[in-house]
């Protein structure tokens, strides 16, 4: 049965390392969406401009109408990743909506604005990777919340928010490969058996 890997990006957008990553992590014979808040290329030199181009947007309202449209046009198959805001997002979606029929799994990177859905429960099996600091909220505070659903897993990294985006201040070289290589591992077919 055919699967599909949708990832959503964070305020920055679909970068070209960002495309680059999804490919990389992409297992032969997937199907790949990418979903950014803008409907155009974006280039942002820093993350002020790229929150204010975000808001300008529509925020996370926008976006997730962006993300909801692309899961309803999607294969039943799929595991979707996203990366702060699309982290965020996704987990209001998938928390707003039964989604356990077709999708199998959700991974979330430094889900930042997690911190205003904490009391919602996703539909389907949920992995969120959290740096070691946010300078706006608790983090420990935020994943006790969120531990208590039975299907949601964090884990705090002793990485900076952004670690996995090159254009992101807080991006770390050894973070990224590492978590690329769990990715990697995670959707490998071999994974499953």
């Amino acid at each position: 049965m055919a699967h599909q890997l949708v990832v959503c990006s964070d305020i920055f957008g679909q970068t070209e390392s960002f495309k680059n990553w999804c490919n990389q992590v992409l297992p032969a014979d997937w199907q790949l969406t990418i979903v950014s808040p803008y409907i155009s290329s974006v280039n942002f030199t820093d993350e002020a401009l790229a929150y204010s181009a975000f808001q300008q947007a529509g925020g996370i309202e926008k976006y997730a109408m962006r993300i909801s449209t692309a899961l309803a046009a999607s294969l039943s198959n799929k595991t979707v990743i996203g990366f702060s805001a699309g982290a965020a997002t996704l987990y209001k979606l998938l928390s707003e909506k039964e989604y356990s029929q077709s999708i199998d799994r959700f991974y979330g990177f430094y889900p930042g604005q997690i911190r205003f859905f904490t009391k919602l429960k996703p539909s389907v099996p949920s992995q969120l990777y959290f740096p070691y600091k946010e300078p706006n909220f608790n983090i420990d505070k935020v994943i006790q919340e969120l531990a208590l659903h039975d299907n949601v897993q964090c884990t705090k990294t002793d990485y900076e928010h952004g670690f996995m985006n090159l254009s992101s201040r807080g991006y770390d070289k050894d973070a990224e490969l590492s978590f690329t290589a769990e990715i990697k591992r995670i959707l490998s077919p071999q994974a499953e058996i």
